[in-house]
């Protein structure tokens, strides 16, 4: 079996989980896995976060960026990635195929195809953000590409409006987990007033374009059988609203502090009644978010019925497959919340059934043998 080169460039390393879903599937495979990361301040360093797989046959390769002339040309994105080719040539001259994680690593590797014209690589867009997404480097990048990875049909047709890209270049692997990785869901201790109260979670970003806002401003409908529960990360412009709605809702609102990973955040998900999957159309990339995120495969994968913005593509999955409801505005949240436990076996038996046919390794794999080609 030879050997993957991964080469990440993307700043949500330590956030998503399409990255170690893409190696596990290749050792699985039998594959050794080189990895190449570009430490920008935020990427959590892979021997001490244990979100990264372990394995004699994964070798991480971490870029520094800390020179002087790394931090004075880090704002200019063609001298980011043109000091990043240098600082990783020499690993690239090893391989003749990539696997890419966002823009930055297709514009490092277009430009590796200018000294090895016969590479090629496979480019694997997670975010679209609209300055980026029109840059002519970034454009470049992905005509390079021999084939595009994407998260659904929604964000496909984006990218092959964007680029002038064909059908069969831009591939969709869904952003699932994977049916044979092991998970806890042993339920977590929550304070009693918590355990007694239907739990709707909030997890992610605690930011405007996940509707966090919006949440938080509806707040006083919150049934008085019911809790909010919110887990996430980033809340530091609501950090004060946040202190204030515990105290004013002491019971139907309360902060997860739960050390959670890949494994352990099943816990929370079981443990929960309704997930919210909220997005916000105003925002380029959330327009575009569909079936993006890992979370609204996470809470089917056990049953939980899901909550979720009315945007393409998101919108018709809901609907057709009666996992959950689709909100227009989230004032009408707790309305339907209620509705949703009027049903409640019906939507959770539904999610259960579901989540097998969309299911990481099922959609990979295809995309899997074309890189093999």
């Amino acid at each position: 079996m030879r050997d993957i080169l991964l080469v990440d460039g993307g700043g949500w390393n330590g956030v998503t989980t399409v990255q170690v879903n893409v190696i596990n599937f290749f050792l699985n495979k039998g594959h050794g896995v080189a990895v190449i990361l570009f430490d920008n301040g935020i990427t959590p360093d892979p021997v001490k976060f244990n979100r990264w797989p372990r394995s004699k046959r994964v070798r991480y390769h971490i870029i520094g960026q800390h020179s002087f002339l790394d931090k004075l040309f880090n704002k200019f994105m063609l001298l980011r990635c043109g000091i990043k080719l240098v600082k990783c040539f020499s690993l690239l001259r090893k391989n003749q195929s990539f696997y890419a994680f966002e823009y930055e690593a297709g514009v490092i590797l277009s430009w590796y195809r200018l000294f090895q014209p016969s590479a090629f690589y496979f480019l694997h867009s997670i975010e679209l953000y609209p300055k980026t997404a029109r840059s002519p480097l970034i454009a470049y990048a992905f005509r390079q590409a021999a084939k595009v990875i994407t998260q659904d049909t929604v964000r496909k047709q984006e990218l092959m409006h964007l680029y002038g890209l064909g059908e069969s270049i831009v591939l969709v692997s869904i952003n699932s987990s994977r049916q044979e990785d092991v998970i806890d869901v042993t339920p977590l201790n929550f304070p009693i007033h918590v355990q007694e109260r239907k739990k709707v979670l909030f997890i992610g970003s605690l930011i405007e374009e996940h509707c966090f806002h919006q949440v938080l401003a509806c707040s006083e409908a919150i049934p008085e059988d019911q809790c909010l529960i919110i887990h996430g990360w980033g809340g530091n412009k609501y950090a004060e609203s946040i202190d204030r709605l515990v105290k004013r809702r002491p019971n139907n609102v309360w902060v997860s502090n739960f050390s959670l990973d890949d494994v352990t955040k099943f816990r929370l998900y079981a443990s929960i009644d309704i997930g919210l999957v909220t997005f916000n159309a105003d925002f380029y990339n959330c327009k575009f978010a569909a079936l993006s995120a890992g979370k609204l495969f996470d809470f089917i994968r056990v049953g939980k019925p899901v909550i979720a913005s009315n945007i393409e593509g998101l919108a018709q999955f809901v609907s057709e497959t009666n996992v959950g409801l689709c909100i227009e505005n989230i004032q009408s949240l707790y309305s339907m919340t209620k509705e949703i436990f009027l049903n409640y076996v019906y939507y959770s038996k539904n999610a259960k059934i579901t989540f097998p046919l969309y299911e990481f390794d099922l959609h990979f794999d295809a995309i899997y043998h074309d890189f093999l080609k």
